[in-house]
C-alpha cells in the first residue's frame, strides 16, 4: 500500500516538474490606409467591400482584413443612390465630427503675388470653409518665419474664419484658450514652434503633436510652395521626409490649396498631398471646381486593414491602392508608409 501511494506521489511530482508545452506566439502588424474613392466628378463612391480592394506594398499584394466606410459629413447622404453604389447597399454612418487642421503659410518676403493669392483666399474663406459642419473641431496654426498656434480644436466656425485670415498678418499670437476637446496647446513646445524656420519643420512639430490624438484628420494646407528650385529644377528637402512621416503617423491626409499655381514650388506642394493620400488644387485656377472638388472628397473615406508582410528592410515602403472591380474612379490613398 505504502509503495503504491509513494509511486503515485513520485509520479505526480514529476508531472508537476515538467514544463507545459510551448505555444508559439505570433504578432501579427498591421497598416491601417485611409482611402478616399471617387468618380469623375469628384463624388463619393458608396458600397465599396473588401474585395473591390487590391493593395500592395512593394509591388508585392497583401492581405485586406478589412474595409469599413467611414462617413463624415452629412451632405454625403445625397451621393447614397444606385448610381454611386455599385453594391447596392450603404452601410450606415458610424461616426459623426470630423478634425480639422488649417495650415496657412503666409510669405515672410512679401511678394507681391503670393500675398495678393492669400488675399483672394480670404475674401472667399466662406467657400472654401463650407465643408465645416457643427460636429466638426478644427484648429489652425500658421506659417511665415517660425511656426504659430493660432486656434485650438474648436467647432467655433466664426473663430476659424477670423484666425486664417489674421494669418495674412505676420503677428505674434497669444497663445489659444486650451480645446475642451483634445488641447493641443497641452502638447505644443513654444520653443521648438519658434525655431521652426521652415514650413516642413513645422509640419513634422503639428504632425507629432496629432499623433497623440486618435482618429484621422485632414489637413487643409493653404499654401504657396515647399522646398526648393535649383537650376530650374525643384526639390523637397529641409526635413520633407520627417514632415511626411509625422503626418502619417497622426493619419493626416493633407489637401494643398496654391495660393498661386503655375510655379515650380507647387512640386512640393503637390507631393506632400500625394505622400499622404489627399490632393492638390489652385485656387487661382478655376477655383470653383477645386472648392467643389474639396467639400465633396471630404465626405468621407474607407479604413483599409491589411496584414503587414515581412519586409527585407525597415525604411519607407511604397503602398498602392487601386479598384479593379471600378472604372474611371480616382483613388486618394497614402502612397508609402515607414516602419
Amino acid at each position: 500500500m505504502w509503495t503504491k501511494i509513494s509511486a503515485l506521489l513520485i509520479a505526480a511530482a514529476a508531472m508537476a516538474q515538467t514544463p507545459p508545452p510551448l505555444i508559439e506566439k505570433i504578432d501579427v502588424e498591421r497598416v491601417i490606409i485611409d482611402a478616399r474613392v471617387t468618380n469623375v466628378a469628384g463624388e463619393p463612391i458608396l458600397g465599396l467591400q473588401r474585395g473591390d480592394f487590391r493593395v500592395r506594398i512593394d509591388g508585392k499584394p497583401v492581405e485586406i482584413e478589412s474595409a469599413d466606410w467611414i462617413s463624415e459629413s452629412h451632405d454625403v447622404e445625397q451621393f447614397e443612390n444606385a448610381a454611386h453604389v455599385p453594391n447596392g447597399s450603404v452601410a450606415e454612418p458610424q461616426k459623426r465630427g470630423r478634425l480639422f487642421v488649417i495650415f496657412v503659410e503666409t510669405d515672410f518676403g512679401r511678394a507681391s503675388q503670393r500675398v495678393q493669392g492669400q488675399m483672394a483666399i480670404n475674401a472667399a474663406l466662406d467657400k472654401w470653409l463650407g465643408f465645416l459642419e457643427p460636429e466638426d473641431q478644427t484648429t489652425v496654426f500658421s506659417f511665415d518665419s517660425h511656426l504659430k498656434f493660432r486656434l485650438d480644436f474648436s467647432g467655433d466656425r466664426a473663430a476659424v474664419d477670423r484666425a486664417v485670415k489674421e494669418s495674412i498678418f505676420m503677428d505674434e499670437p497669444p497663445p489659444p484658450a486650451p480645446s475642451k476637446t483634445w488641447a493641443l496647446s497641452m502638447l505644443l513646445d513654444r520653443q521648438a514652434m519658434h525655431d521652426a524656420v521652415r514650413p516642413e519643420i513645422a509640419l513634422r512639430i503639428v504632425g507629432e503633436a496629432l499623433a497623440k490624438v486618435p482618429g484621422p484628420k485632414s489637413m487643409i494646407f493653404i499654401g504657396w510652395g515647399l522646398g526648393h528650385v535649383s537650376n530650374s529644377v525643384a526639390f523637397n528637402d529641409y526635413g520633407y521626409e520627417n514632415a511626411v512621416l509625422a503626418l502619417q503617423h497622426a493619419r493626416v491626409t493633407v489637401f494643398s490649396i496654391d495660393a498661386m499655381g503655375g510655379h515650380q514650388l507647387a512640386y512640393g506642394l503637390n507631393t506632400i498631398a500625394r505622400d499622404t493620400g489627399g490632393f492638390y488644387a489652385s485656387s487661382a485656377r478655376f477655383p470653383a471646381i477645386a472648392i467643389h472638388r474639396l467639400h465633396h472628397t471630404l465626405g468621407g473615406h474607407y479604413e483599409i486593414e491589411v496584414i503587414k508582410p515581412q519586409l527585407k528592410q525597415h525604411g519607407f515602403h511604397q503602398i498602392a491602392v487601386d479598384v479593379p472591380t471600378q472604372h474611371r474612379v480616382t483613388i486618394l490613398a497614402r502612397n508609402v508608409f515607414a516602419d
